[in-house]
């Protein structure tokens, strides 16, 4: 607003009256205006101004400065956008068929993607085929160390038993988690039939482990 201010030589004394004209206010000196520029050199429009522009405060608006006739106009942005539809030529309007709308979506699908429509006709790459579990399950047992393989064997076992000929991605969610339950209530059972203790040897095999002594047959 300066720059405008200094084209129009208006001090900071200076007092302007301000006019509504349409959606616009046009403000010129007066000595009897109610508005002065100030040390600031701002303007500051009523609420009535504002409301006749309608523009609320912190709004853009466009100044135009006037230095011909001393006057300064103050436009909304929707006047700005009245002007340029009056110079601009109408542009027909053709509406959109559903299949063009479903094409520019797909199109904006594939640019966030990263695809160019190009890459849809090419050839699509051969994927390598996905291994069954009774194929995969050695790759991990030989990736393991020897202790972890001991304790995962007896699952491993399990698993190639009810599913070694099918693919890694073929059993579903629900399936897996039928498995699990399957496994945890066949675990249950073997702990309730040893009574919830794991196998022990006898106490004279214990016995005779811990004196080294050997039994006389044959001796």
């Amino acid at each position: 607003m300066q720059p405008l201010l200094r084209l129009l030589g208006w001090p900071a004394s200076v007092r302007l009256a301000a006019t509504g004209v349409s959606t616009s206010v046009v403000m010129k000196p007066d000595p009897g205006g109610v508005f002065r520029l100030g040390t600031r050199r701002t303007v500051v429009l009523s609420i009535a101004l504002r409301r006749l522009c309608g523009v609320s405060t912190g709004d853009d608006v466009l100044l135009v400065a006037d230095p011909e006739h001393g006057v300064l106009v103050v436009h909304p942005l929707t006047a700005l956008d009245q002007m340029i539809s009056a110079i601009t030529p109408p542009c027909p309007e053709v509406p959109m068929t559903r299949s063009q709308m479903e094409l520019d979506a797909a199109r904006l699908l594939l640019s966030k993607m990263g695809i160019a429509p190009a890459d849809l006709l090419t050839e699509p790459v051969e994927r390598p085929q996905v291994p069954t579990f009774a194929d995969y399950i050695p790759v991990v047992a030989r990736a393991v160390s020897a202790a972890k393989a001991r304790s995962y064997s007896s699952y491993w076992r399990r698993l190639e038993a009810a599913w070694g000929s099918r693919r890694l991605d073929e059993p579903s969610p629900s399936e897996i988690k039928q498995l699990a339950e399957e496994s945890r209530a066949q675990e249950v059972v073997r702990r309730n039939s040893r009574g919830g203790e794991t196998p022990r040897r006898t106490s004279s095999s214990r016995s005779a482990a811990s004196t080294g002594t050997r039994s006389p047959i044959g001796s």
